[in-house]
């Protein structure tokens, strides 16, 4: 990938919304384009506090609707967490490291996500007959792919999870769905150990 040679500040024309944000915990957030003819399209997100500065770039974003630019959404002590779309009704998160070493984590199809410490994040998918959804941890990168017995009341599966949740122990989904040998709906819970 080319890099351009100059970075400016990204200004808003009315259809890109973005703010600069300084965290409570001293890091930055600045948004950044360049007129360089390599990169227009690009984005160019710089986050630094604690001795660090790093950016990250969102190639060919400005082709694309508004809300596909990713903006922030909250932070913890290792992560800055940014959500963004992916398509009319797909969210996507991405972990800015607040270190220098570790790798950006990117998120597509999120349907739900841990919130009070972001540890973990449900991630979905169809494939043709069900839809799988996928649990992973943020810190390990472990993940699990989960399925629920009945399928889904709906066509799209982000409306068929109901709860999403984790507890000191376990994580907790509930899921709406439907019996379709007895023809009424159910709910199904599925719970897996911590990992």
């Amino acid at each position: 990938m080319q890099r351009p040679q100059r970075l400016i500040k990204l200004i808003s024309n009315g259809h890109w919304f973005h703010r600069d944000t300084t965290l409570v915990n001293g890091f930055t957030l600045n948004y950044y384009e360049t007129t360089d003819s390599c990169c227009v399209d690009d984005v160019y997100i710089r986050w630094s506090g604690n001795s660090m500065d790093r950016i990250f770039v969102m190639e060919s974003v400005r082709l694309m609707r508004s809300y596909f630019l990713p903006y922030y959404l909250t932070h913890n002590s290792e992560y800055i967490v940014l959500e963004h779309g992916c398509s009319t009704s797909c969210h996507g998160l991405i972990y800015l490291p607040q270190n220098k070493f570790e790798k950006i984590k990117g998120f597509q199809k999120v349907y739900f996500y841990e919130s009070a410490l972001f540890d973990y994040v449900l991630t979905g998918d169809y494939d043709g007959e069900n839809h799988i959804f996928t649990i992973t941890n943020i810190k390990t990168g472990k993940a699990k792919d989960v399925r629920f017995q009945f399928p889904s009341r709906y066509l799209d599966p982000i409306n068929s999870i109901d709860t999403f949740y984790v507890t000191n122990s376990e994580i907790r989904i509930r899921g709406l769905l439907v019996d379709r040998d007895n023809q009424k709906d159910t709910t199904e819970f599925i719970r897996i150990k911590k990992f």
